[in-house]
């Protein structure tokens, strides 16, 4: 059994939310539409952090329905650290990230607009475009769920909602009903064992009106994990076959499943990347060995290998990359 997690965020009206959805409780005011999840392929959380520490106290409201949200924030950074952590093998992390503003995600001369996640020292778990911009002609593609550069997703892929917090585009043709704003439901499951870790938060825009876009975060929670998931072959055959999927948000999921298997996982991509080696060397492949669909899965591969490492450094990391079309171009 799965304890709730621990929910770090401004009081604001809560809404108990149960039945098989993703989140146990959200925000009044940001309350969606609920999608079910499949149960978390994780060990039983254990005691909570006993000391947690915000670099920035700043509050807001939403514009529409009052509730409370930490930020915004433009390109400053956001830090979180959490100190005197039980015994554990994964640390567990899921909030609601707010995109504001005129992001243009992936636009060759407005972008990227990035936002990243790092673990200080360790993983980086996001490094991804957004794009606000789909009602736009042009200005739809954006990366999230996967990490920029490297998959074109379109315009809100994997939010739960967008233009309903009443957000205005700031720019000089900003009315009511130009609104620019998303809501993602960000889960994440990362390695690690010390008794504190520090998460980095920043966003990052092509534009130079920084102005124009922020972010913010609601519904924080976290949990230490003891142990990592165990996966059977199936499952991990399941998963790896899911890395392909065009459906960025199926992928996007069992990336993460895929991370709480930890070195088992490691092993089962290793294998994996090891097959398409020998078919290489045997000449069973052209030039680049690697294309569609299937180079989807190895570049979110190479980003598992990266969450599953840290501060290590992988071997397999530069086996994938020789695989991939670019480092045939």
């Amino acid at each position: 059994m799965i304890m709730p997690m621990r929910r770090l965020l401004p009081s604001a009206p809560i809404v108990p939310l149960f039945v098989g959805c993703a989140f146990a409780v959200l925000s009044a005011g940001m309350l969606t539409a609920c999608k079910p999840a499949a149960p978390a392929a994780v060990a039983p959380v254990l005691k909570k952090a006993a000391s947690v520490e915000w670099s920035d106290a700043r509050e807001s409201v939403f514009p529409r329905g009052g509730s409370v949200f930490r930020g915004p924030f433009l390109a400053e950074p956001l830090t979180l650290t959490l100190r005197n952590l039980p015994a554990h093998k994964l640390v567990k992390v899921r909030f609601k990230l707010l995109v504001l503003g005129s992001w243009d995600g992936s636009h060759a001369v407005w972008g990227p607009d990035l936002w990243s996640l790092q673990v200080r020292g360790g993983q980086r778990l996001f490094c991804s475009t957004f794009s606000n911009m789909g009602s736009y002609n042009g200005n739809g593609p954006q990366s999230f769920p996967d990490d920029y550069p490297w998959v074109r997703n379109a315009c809100w892929s994997g939010a739960e909602s967008h233009d309903t917090l009443g957000f205005p585009r700031t720019s000089g043709f900003s009315t009511e009903k130009n609104l620019n704003d998303a809501v993602y439901a960000v889960e994440a499951v990362f390695p690690h064992e010390g008794d504190s870790v520090t998460l980095d938060f920043m966003g990052n825009y092509g534009d130079p009106r920084l102005s124009q876009q922020s972010w913010g975060l609601a519904d924080f929670e976290y949990s230490t994990v003891e142990s990592c998931a165990e996966l059977d072959d199936a499952t991990l055959a399941r998963l790896w076959n899911d890395l392909a999927s065009g459906d960025p948000v199926l992928a996007n999921a069992a990336l993460w499943k895929l991370a709480a298997g930890g070195d088992r996982a490691h092993a089962y991509v290793s294998d994996r990347v090891a097959q398409v080696e020998a078919e290489v060397k045997a000449g069973e492949r052209s030039s680049p060995p690697v294309q569609g669909e299937e180079a989807r899965r190895l570049y979110r591969a190479h980003r598992l290998v990266r969450i599953l490492c840290g501060e290590r450094t992988s071997d397999l990391c530069f086996r994938i990359e020789r695989l991939l079309p670019e480092y045939h171009r």
